[in-house]
């Protein structure tokens, strides 16, 4: 009936680049199958113009014009020629997580643990033996101490996670 949460994540998220990130990568890590909505991959925001013009032609006011609209692509191949803008932090992101993604089986099936970390960290293993990747999101705007052996297979970056950070790491024996 056109009811519940039809946004993008930008517009969810308040546009900021860490944020939609780290929901990619728990989409990208948790399990089940991910999906990417139009114009996620690029920040972009609701089109409300879209929405009350779709509305006023159909005559139903439905939520999902939000996303519907088409993309505006010169306005996007300028963000992602511009290494500042959300869209391309968000594209560029999103692109190192798919390319790595695909390397990794242990992402596409096998177990998932749980593990406790800090209330603020969604933190998981998955995988099984030798393909195994543990999953630490920062869910928070404070930097979180982690004491988790491994560096991020994404940044190289190990240690205290920043506000909103993520990190895939590879378990000793991958």
């Amino acid at each position: 009936d056109g009811e519940g949460i039809s946004a993008r994540m930008a517009t969810l998220l308040d546009g900021d680049h860490r944020r939609i990130l780290g929901l990619f990568s728990l989409m990208l890590t948790i399990g089940g199958t991910p999906v990417i909505y139009h114009g996620d991959e690029f920040a972009l925001q609701n089109d409300e113009a879209h929405r009350e013009l779709s509305a006023e032609r159909t005559g139903w006011d439905d939520s999902r014009f939000l996303l519907r609209a088409p993309i505006p692509w010169e306005q996007v191949e300028a963000y992602l020629l511009d290494p500042r803008s959300p869209a391309f932090k968000v594209y560029e992101g999103l692109r190192a997580m798919l390319l790595l993604r695909r390397r990794l089986p242990g992402l596409l099936g096998g177990e998932r643990r749980f593990l406790e970390i800090d209330p603020r960290v969604a933190a998981y293993s998955r995988g099984s033996g030798h393909e195994e990747v543990t999953v630490l999101i920062n869910l928070s705007g404070d930097e979180v101490a982690v004491d988790v052996d491994g560096v991020d297979l994404l940044s190289g970056r190990s240690g205290t996670l920043a506000p909103y950070e993520y990190r895939w790491l590879a378990t000793p024996n991958l």
